[in-house]
């Protein structure tokens, strides 16, 4: 994605495009009406790229303090609180935790920064909401070297990183890869860059331990990130000490360690921070409200181009798509008509060659109809059978002895009184599926004399035929007679042959 970086000093603005990974060349702003001026024509071609304004200012102080361990609404406004009371004059401050004290209330230890003189970035800052371009975040140099800190790996001692910058030399003091300290000493008092980093050094670690950031028995790193071609001379002048050890490191080595593509061959470090900055951008360290808004407004646009994209490719896609099976359709249609003309050509020639037949075709297509009525209504005794001999299964006790199944005109409408009726055939299944029934003569073995059970038997034989759609079951004779007609017959001779309890069902069956 394309980006502006912006790194601004006490002197200029130095705009450096980003694009496929490197910076390209910088144009330059000087901190002036002339400049700010320059900076909107800029904007005016550039206003739909997002921004990203790293500041290198000496006016920009560090407080460490702590403050009770707290979360959500309550940290924010004692975080509001304590920002307010330290730095009235000026918008552009933050708070950072950096751990928590060992002992005690284990209070949250925090590190309070800002931009001191509003005066240096608010002109900036007006032109970018002028235009209404989208700006990311406002990033500090020295907030930004924690990033380097951890990259090489110095753990928790403690490092004092010196680096060359266009505006002067910056020293920021970390600890356990947080900074604790920064300064930035103007290019115009400098002699040689050794004479300066031993001068500023001392001073720092005078500062350091007077101030109690560093204690009195620990062991400091200095890294000096600078040119190729000064690393001769340092090595010279920087001379190792009991408490003290100098690592040295350039340009080139640094890139290779970041992984970072850099234009040129850059003599100062603005460039390291820059490519780390359109790499891998952290969070904004300085909040401005009017132009992080323009820039949510730009995510929303980039979003809702996105989504059009996407609705127009899938519309192309689903277009193409349609595209195809309609052609396909004619293909299949062109293909079809081809087939059909092929048939019904050789279908006349097929009716030329037959010879000539007295039957009319209506009779051959009733005759026709007529064969798959019967086809599909003939009677057969298979299906009725198949249902009574699953019914017998749950009940071994009922033996059949016959059965006589025929397929009747049961329901067929009666014929006038005198007039003899013709042939019926609904038995052949003509106009639909005739009546079947079934005569079932059979007994209940073995018969013990309990007529109770044996009706039982055939009741319960009688439900489960009955529960198949269309069937009915009659009992024509019992093996006792139950009528109010009946009368009760019997002999008690332990001589006689057993009684059978014989029994007769009709099934009659509608398919």
């Amino acid at each position: 994605m394309a980006k502006q970086l912006l790194f601004l000093s006490n002197h200029s603005l130095n705009v450096w495009p980003w694009d496929r990974g490197g910076l390209g060349l910088p144009m330059s702003f000087h901190h002036d009406e002339a400049g700010w001026q320059a900076f909107s024509q800029h904007l005016k071609r550039t206003k739909n790229i997002p921004n990203f304004l790293l500041v290198d200012l000496i006016e920009e102080e560090f407080q460490l303090d702590t403050m009770p361990h707290v979360s959500g609404p309550a940290h924010r406004a004692i975080v509001a609180r304590r920002l307010t009371a330290l730095y009235r004059d000026t918008p552009y401050r933050q708070a950072s935790r950096q751990g928590r004290d060992p002992d005690g209330r284990r209070d949250d230890r925090m590190l309070f920064s800002a931009l001191t003189n509003a005066e240096m970035i608010s002109p900036w800052l007006d032109v970018i909401a002028a235009h209404m371009a989208p700006l990311v975040g406002i990033y500090s140099v020295a907030l930004m070297g924690q990033m380097f800190a951890k990259k090489f790996d110095f753990g928790q001692e403690p490092l004092l990183l010196v680096t060359e910058q266009s505006s002067g030399l910056r020293q920021s003091f970390y600890l356990g890869g947080y900074l604790q300290f920064s300064r930035l000493i103007p290019n115009d008092g400098l002699d040689t860059l050794a004479g300066a980093i031993l001068t500023e050094t001392a001073k720092t670690l005078q500062f350091l331990g007077s101030n109690r950031l560093l204690a009195r028995d620990s062991h400091l790193q200095v890294l000096i990130l600078c040119d190729e071609q000064q690393l001769p001379q340092l090595r010279t002048a920087c001379q190792d000490k009991p408490a003290l050890t100098y690592r040295l490191l350039g340009m080139d080595k640094a890139r290779q360690l970041l992984n970072l593509k850099v234009a040129g061959a850059a003599a100062e470090c603005d460039e390291l921070f820059l490519s780390l900055l359109g790499s891998k951008p952290p969070p904004s360290h300085y909040h401005a409200r009017q132009q992080s808004r323009h820039y949510q407004l730009w995510k929303a646009r980039s979003a809702l181009h996105g989504l059009s994209a996407v609705a127009a490719a899938a519309s192309l896609l689903w277009s193409g798509a349609n595209s195809l099976d309609a052609w396909e359709q004619y293909q299949n249609t062109l293909s079809a008509t081809r087939e059909a003309s092929v048939s019904e050509a050789h279908y006349k020639q097929l009716a030329s060659q037959m010879s000539p037949t007295k039957v009319n075709p209506h009779n051959m297509k009733s005759a026709v109809d007529l064969a798959k009525m019967l086809q599909r209504n003939a009677p057969a005794p298979g299906p009725l059978l198949f249902l009574v001999s699953a019914a017998l299964g749950p009940s071994p006790e009922l033996k059949v002895n016959s059965m006589q199944w025929e397929a009747s005109d049961i329901g067929a409408p009666a014929t006038q009184t005198g007039i003899e009726a013709p042939p019926s055939a609904a038995p052949l299944g003509i106009p639909r599926k005739p009546v079947q029934q079934i005569l079932l003569d059979g007994e209940i073995e073995p018969f013990h004399g309990d007529y109770r059970d044996a009706l039982g038997a055939l009741g319960r034989f009688k439900a489960t035929l009955e529960k198949n759609p269309g069937l009915k079951v009659d009992l024509l004779e019992s093996p006792l007679d139950i009528k109010p007609s009946g009368s009760l017959v019997g002999k008690i001779d332990p001589s006689m042959e057993p009684v059978k309890a014989a029994f007769r069902l009709k099934i009659v069956w509608n398919p």
